[in-house]
């Protein structure tokens, strides 16, 4: 009987990408601050305000962004997952070769001719548990994998102890 070592639909919400609403938050205090001590000078100061304007504007454009982009990817595999939008091999894992602790390289591993990789420093809702992190995957282990791309959406993997 297989087990289900991951899902992402199983997942928990990626909360921890929230604190990208701090900076979210003190741009416009920054762009104030800025503005307002260009008042007390003289002079044409339009294209440093200018400046500062598309500055803080870029800056909240990129920490949005990185606040929703992992919602949105673990929606679109969830979505995928439960339309049956994936490819599935079947096998026992071989060429397993572990990502060191230090986050050097990529974790990979092959099933059937199919090769993974993943890196457990990644922002990424799909399958990133290295082994030095808790990660079951291991050579010689008979598992199910559901994937798109390389995106890792499942794994199953067979129980042996029972």
């Amino acid at each position: 009987m297989y087990e289900v070592v991951f899902d992402i639909s199983q997942m928990a919400k990626p909360w921890a990408n929230i604190l990208n609403i701090i900076p979210l938050i003190f741009m416009p205090f920054l762009s104030w601050v800025l503005y307002s001590s260009l008042k007390s000078k003289e002079g044409n100061n339009k294209l440093f305000k200018a400046f500062i304007t598309a500055f803080c504007l870029m800056a909240m454009s990129m920490f949005l962004i990185d606040l929703v982009r992992p919602f949105y990817s673990q929606s679109q595999g969830v979505k995928k997952l439960n339309n049956g939008d994936y490819k599935v091999v079947k096998g026992i894992i071989y060429d397993f070769k572990p990502q060191v602790s230090s986050g050097q390289g990529v974790e990979t591993f092959k099933v059937g001719n199919r090769k993974f990789y993943y890196d457990y420093y990644a922002s990424t809702s799909c399958f990133n548990r290295t082994k030095a992190f808790g990660g079951k995957v291991d050579n010689g282990k008979r598992v199910k994998v559901y994937f798109d791309n390389n995106c890792i959406l499942k794994i199953e993997m067979l129980n042996v102890s029972k």
